[in-house]
């Protein structure tokens, strides 16, 4: 974790550290893991293209509305945007309409 006023150190390439890139790596798993427990105790239908993503297809209460939701980021991409996995589970439960 950097603090306020520090810069991100990189190599002689611009690149940043590995351990910085470890740690964006084990949140986007906790985070993953999270949303897959959340959608699993709301009862809402989602498929994971690939294990190896955060990305969710997520099936609204009527089924006729797909959602992208990244759980990495938080980002909801279909007929509503937003981000959030409390916002994914409340559109999926209730329809976009609801907001």
């Amino acid at each position: 974790m950097m603090n306020k006023g520090q810069e991100r150190q990189t190599d002689a390439f611009g690149r940043v550290p590995r351990y910085e890139d470890e740690n964006l790596v084990e949140r986007n798993v906790r985070r993953t893991e999270y949303a897959i427990k959340r959608f699993d105790e709301e009862g809402i239908r989602y498929v994971r293209p690939s294990q190896d993503s955060d990305r969710f297809i997520v099936f609204g209460a009527d089924n006729n509305r797909k959602y992208q939701f990244y759980a990495g980021t938080g980002l909801i991409l279909g007929p509503y945007e937003d981000r959030g996995i409390e916002n994914m589970v409340r559109v999926a439960k209730k329809g976009a309409a609801f907001r």
